[in-house]
This record gives C-alpha cells, sequence and structure tokens, in this order.
C-alpha cells in the first residue's frame, strides 16, 4: 500500500452517479488523478463492506473512499444525499 488521496467531485443526479478522483499527489488535480464514475450501488457496497470487485477500483482506492464515507457520515446518509460530499476528501498513507 502507497499514499493514495481520494475527492468526491461531482454528483449527477439523472444518472445517479458520483465522480471520484484517486491521486497519488496532494491536492487531487484532475490533470494527475485517475477519474471514476460510480454508482450509488457501488458506494453502497464499499461504505459497507469495502469491496471494490465491482466498481472496479483497487483496493487501496477503496480504502480510501470508505474511509472518507466514515469520516463524513454513514453510508447511508451519504446515499440519501450524495452532493453534500462534493469537495470531500480523505488520504491514505503507508
Amino acid at each position: 500500500m502507497s499514499y493514495i488521496s481520494v475527492e468526491i467531485k461531482a454528483y449527477d443526479e439523472a444518472r445517479k452517479v458520483v465522480t471520484v478522483g484517486f491521486s497519488e499527489k496532494w491536492p487531487v488535480k484532475l490533470s494527475s488523478a485517475v477519474i471514476a464514475e460510480l454508482t450509488l450501488e457501488d458506494c453502497d457496497t464499499i461504505g459497507h463492506d469495502g469491496d471494490s470487485a465491482e466498481a472496479g477500483l483497487t483496493d487501496d482506492e477503496a480504502c480510501v473512499l470508505k474511509m472518507l464515507f466514515e469520516d463524513e457520515e454513514t453510508i447511508e446518509d451519504f446515499l440519501a444525499n450524495p452532493s453534500r460530499l462534493i469537495g470531500c476528501t480523505n488520504e491514505l498513507d503507508d
């Protein structure tokens, strides 16, 4: 495991998709980030059990995203209002 940071970049209400940026640099910049679009179902799975297989994330990406959910609010609160976490960040350091 190495250093990785995450930022919730956007939420598309029509598609029910969260855009998340992952980076090995801080702050998360779009030019150097790995961008993932996750459905609310993906986020629910990651938030409850950390499983990243269906979402196509690495274990480290899923771990830091789950930590962000846990630090900010419960996964149920996030799923009820995903746009509240836009701009929220977290980091994982080995």
